[in-house]
Order: structure tokens, then sequence, then C-alpha cells
């Protein structure tokens, strides 16, 4: 069983005194475990840290090749709003191990 999903991230760049959010979107798949926690679990705009592997994937389609990166989750943290944006090493867990 696999799941798909989308994880925005926000970074904030300063120009002449003003902050603009510059946001990107990473298509992430999880397997196993880590899909049904994802699929029982996620909701939009949940705070959460993914820990996993970068994988391309080429094909082609119509005669023209297509390209996408996915991150192939091995680790995902659900995080607060007073959570640090960064956890620490120690906070991040394997789904594997989680009791759900």
């Amino acid at each position: 069983m696999w799941a798909g999903f989308q994880l925005a991230t926000l970074e904030l760049f300063y120009a002449r005194g003003k902050s603009k959010p510059y946001i990107e979107y990473h298509n992430i798949v999880a397997w196993g475990n880590n899909s049904k926690i994802a699929r029982k679990f996620l909701k939009k705009n949940m705070r959460v840290s993914i820990e996993g592997k970068l994988r391309r994937k080429i094909w082609h389609k119509d005669g023209e090749r297509k390209e996408r990166v996915e991150i192939e989750a091995e680790h995902i943290t659900f995080m607060t709003k007073d959570s640090p944006l960064k956890p620490e090493k120690e906070e991040i867990t394997k789904l594997e191990d989680d009791p759900f």
C-alpha cells in the first residue's frame, strides 16, 4: 500500500527591508506503515517533518520526456504549532516503531 501527497515549504527572503515568501511544493510518497499513518492522520495545513530519499522518475509520454522528483518518506514526525521548525535528531522517530 502506498500514499502520495504534497508538502509545502515556506522560506522568507528579505529584500529592501521587506519579507517576501517563497513557497515550494514537494511530492511525497510513503509505503507500508508510513502510508497507513499518512492516510489516517495527515490533514491539510498540519506541520510535519519528513525525512527520506530523493527519487527521480523519468518516463516518456506522447514522445515527450517527463521527469518528476519525489521524496520517499522514511520518517514522518507530527509536530505542533509550538514545535521548532527544525526538529532535533532525537525527536525524529520511525513510524514503524509507533504504536498506532
